[in-house]
């Protein structure tokens, strides 16, 4: 009986629908998965701004190193340097505005977070063919 009742449920389409989702998660490139983890750090950084969670900026790290590794590629990889250091410096100086207010330091912060992780893989990149030749 079990067994009747397992079977059932496993044809279900919520059940078909998972199977499904899987399918498609593990089908996606590395390319799609960078994009919506760019997507995802976008959103956690403003919406960190509004709603501060402890684990805001350990998330927006950890995707944006995966953004990193990959996403960036060999000739992109001297021009997203150089924004990644735009955006730290625009982060720093609005950091120090108190006009501003807290919520846009905030997101500006976690943006810089996001984007010196990114930074960090395509740096020892170069760091790595610099060094090898």
């Amino acid at each position: 009986m079990n067994y009747e009742l397992h079977r059932n449920t496993s044809n279900s389409p919520q059940s078909l629908y998972r199977w499904f989702h899987i399918i498609y998660l593990i089908d996606m490139n590395l390319e799609d998965l960078g994009s919506w983890g760019f997507l995802a750090i976008m959103g956690l950084a403003v919406l960190g701004g509004f709603i501060q969670w402890e684990w805001t900026m350990p998330l927006v790290a950890t995707l944006g190193l995966i953004v990193g590794f990959t996403n960036i590629s060999k000739s992109e990889i001297v021009p997203f340097l150089v924004a990644t250091l735009a955006i730290a410096g625009a982060s720093a100086i609005i950091a120090n505005l108190p006009s501003v207010g807290v919520m846009l330091n905030i997101i500006f912060r976690n943006l810089a977070v996001a984007a010196g992780a990114i930074a960090i893989i395509p740096a020892l990149k170069v760091i790595y063919e610099t060094g090898k030749n």
